[in-house]
């Protein structure tokens, strides 16, 4: 009996690809896929973009010419730090709205508190409801 070579598979989605020697190609476009090392998803957007700069990328450094060192050198620098910024500042917004809402369900619930006694205040009570032990 003769055994059929079947090529490793891989899914990824709807894509399936198929290994040949050293590298996956996609079947349906004929592109080489990503190797991934480790548990990456190629596929996906990152979650999170750390904020490294390559050192090659750095602006001058400053603290030879004396004074302070300025917060940043880059353009890409500059623009995180306003991302950062304008992120913060929303941040600040919605804790203040957060905080409001709590306030405001605190009074309705004082309100609602103090009506229920009013309304059990004047409400009669059934005389035979009671029980006596």
């Amino acid at each position: 009996m003769q055994r059929a070579f079947t090529p490793f598979l891989r899914q990824s989605k709807n894509v399936t690809s198929i290994r040949t020697s050293s590298s996956y190609v996609d079947t349906s476009t004929q592109e080489p896929v990503p190797k991934t090392d480790g548990r990456m998803q190629f596929w996906r957007p990152p979650i999170y973009v750390g904020p490294y700069v390559n050192p090659l990328q750095r602006g001058p450094d400053y603290k030879i010419v004396g004074g302070i060192r300025p917060l940043a050198t880059t353009k890409y620098e500059v623009e995180r730090l306003q991302e950062q910024f304008e992120l913060g500042k929303q941040i600040v917004q919605c804790l203040k709205e957060i905080k409001e809402v709590e306030t405001l369900y605190e009074e309705d619930k004082k309100h609602r508190e103090t009506h229920e006694n009013e309304r059990t205040k004047w409400t009669p009570a059934v005389k035979t409801a009671q029980e006596i032990y």
